[in-house]
Formats: C-alpha cells, structure tokens, sequence
C-alpha cells in the first residue's frame, strides 16, 4: 500500500492537479482528495469534501480544493533512524534575529499588547524528490497531522502540524490551545517556566473567548497537559463548545490567527509582525484542511512545521512567542529546534 500511494502522488505531480493528501495524528489511513482540472476555485463546493487552504493573513483568500475524486490507501510505518540535522542559522540571521526579539521585548514592556509572535524563512537547495520527503514525514511523525498539498497556482507544501484548528463532528466543535516549547532531550523533571506557562494561559484565555463570542456558550475547558510532537514538547489545553454546523466559518474568523502564531491582543501584534518580519509568511501559519457539507464534519489544522517546495529550493519556516520575559538567544535557540523537525526528513 505504501508504492501506492506514492504512485498514485506521482502521477497527480506529473498531471500537475490539484490535491491535498492528509493523514490525521495517530491513524494509519491516508485520504487523498483532488480535482480533475488545474481550475483555481475560491469557493467551496455545497455537496463535495473539499480541502481549505488559507494563509496566515486573512485578507488573503482562502482557496479550495474540490474532492471531485477521493482515495484512501493505509500506510504501514518502516521505522528507521533519520540522521540528526542540525539546523545552525547563518551568524548575520541569528543577530537580526536577536536584535528583533530585543526590539520587540521593550515594545512589549512600553506598549499596550502582551504578546508577539515572529518567525523566519530559512531556504536551502532542493537535493531530495518529494515523494521521498513524503516518506520521510509519514514514518518520522505518526503522531503528528501530516498534510501534502500541491496546486499549480498557489505552491507545494508539506508539513506535520501537532496542533488543530478547529474539529467538527456531530454538533460538537473541538479544539486546543498550543503554546510553550521546549526540547524533549531535556530533562523531563525540569519544571515548565513562568514565561512559557504565561503564554499558554493567554492562548488559552484567548480562545475561551472567542467560543463563546461566536456561540453564547462556556466552553468546556480542560487541564493544561504537556505533549510531544518530535523533539519538542509543548503545553496544551483542549477546548470544546456545541455549536451549528453552519457557524463553523464564524468560529474560524474568529480564532485565525490564534495567539500562538500571532499575539496579543491580536491587531496590535499582526500590525507588528507586518512591520517587522520583513517576510510573506503566505501559508505558514495560516490553516489547511478538510470540510464536508454532507457529512456535516470539517478538521482545520494549524499550519506549523512546515516547508514550501519551489523548483530549486525548500524553505523551511518556524517562529516563537515573544513576550516581555524573552531571552533573544533562547528564541534563535528555539527557532533552530523548531526547523529541525522539517529539516531532518529532507535529506
């Protein structure tokens, strides 16, 4: 089942079609959902599963990928040591880097937002096929939600994203609250510090709010717990509020983006992150996932750890939360954490 998979992948690369290949955390099944046509649609179809793709701005329209065909093929995991890459930033990037966590530290101790997220693009030459990245990332991250998406007009991305947007299945919207990082070499007994547990709350709180703005109801908030994804850990809270299937898009408004890939409050932090980034996140932190009206069931995923496949190069992408507690150095340190978890699997 594995070579058909990557058989059936190969030839819509060769047709060049549209199609989102998905495997959700802990399953074996992969669906494959994709057109027949390289036809740009920027809405949804009202009787057929389509796969969302959105950017991190919101302004940037979603697009949509219509299942007019769908496939499901089990994928048995080869398990095998990839070789650690480790992922050192050039010097100059790593001061530019520091320089705008510092930057933004004394914005975050002198201005009115409390948190703020910044990222980079790191770009390195194109030396593996995609169907072999493809395999590195379905066996390497079993319990990760790993995505595979490709449309001539808009790009190539793949990725392993420990953290859902929003779940939907009858009548019941479910979602998390994903902040805090931390190597999982390190010492289990060390305990979480009061910056990365601040930064949780706040997502946490966050969300909570926004639930109940959209559907006039508390959510159901759960313990803080501490999960794996890789070779990092992170502090998670799960959410979850009944709500109509047709609020589904409001609710999406609404949390996108979260507070763990932009900050708070939230306008103050995107007019930063446009200011100061000095780069087009395009679909890095935005969302990508898989809505159907019939069924009445959508699964939206965060767009974290990731890359972007272009003819010569991949590019890698990661962030961190910046808050007024923030140590430059341990943020570049974080950020090259955080690439290895793509960069391991493209060799």
């Amino acid at each position: 089942m594995r070579e058909r998979l990557l058989t059936y992948t190969q030839q819509l690369l060769q047709q060049n079609l549209p199609f989102l290949l998905l495997r959700k955390s802990g399953e074996s099944n992969v669906e494959i959902l994709h057109q027949k046509s390289q036809k740009l649609h920027k809405t949804p179809h009202d009787t057929m599963s389509c796969a969302v793709l959105s950017k991190f701005l919101s302004f940037e329209n979603q697009f949509y990928i219509i299942g007019e065909v769908r496939k499901s093929f089990s994928w048995g995991i080869q398990r095998r040591t990839l070789d650690g890459v480790a992922v050192n930033l050039p010097e100059n990037v790593k001061i530019e880097h520091q320089n705008r966590v510092q930057s933004a530290v004394t914005s975050l101790k002198n201005e009115a937002f409390k948190k703020v997220v910044l990222s980079l693009k790191h770009t390195v030459a194109k030396s593996t096929d995609p169907l072999k990245i493809l395999t590195n990332l379905l066996d390497e991250y079993p319990q990760a939600n790993c995505y595979f998406f490709h449309h001539p007009s808009i790009g190539t991305w793949l990725g392993a994203t420990p953290e859902t947007l929003v779940s939907y299945k009858d009548g019941l919207l479910k979602t998390m609250s994903l902040a805090g990082t931390k190597s999982a070499l390190a010492d289990p007994q060390i305990p979480w510090g009061i910056k990365e547990k601040n930064e949780q709350q706040l997502v946490t709180d966050f969300i909570s709010k926004a639930l109940e703005k959209v559907t006039g109801k508390k959510p159901d908030v759960g313990d803080v717990e501490t999960i794996q994804a890789g070779s990092l850990l992170h502090l998670k809270t799960s959410l979850e509020v009944p709500v109509d299937y047709g609020k589904i898009n409001e609710v999406v408004n609404e949390l996108h983006p979260t507070p763990a890939v932009c900050g708070l409050p939230r306008q103050a932090a995107l007019d930063y992150i446009r200011n100061h980034e000095n780069y087009n996140r395009s679909f890095y932190t935005g969302y990508i996932g898989v809505q159907n009206p019939v069924e009445r069931r959508a699964d939206y995923y965060v767009n974290l750890r990731c890359l972007e496949i272009d003819k010569s190069n991949i590019h890698l992408y990661a962030g961190g939360g910046i808050t007024e507690l923030s140590v430059p150095q341990d943020e570049v340190q974080e950020i090259e954490n955080k690439l290895m978890t793509m960069a391991r699997i493209i060799t």
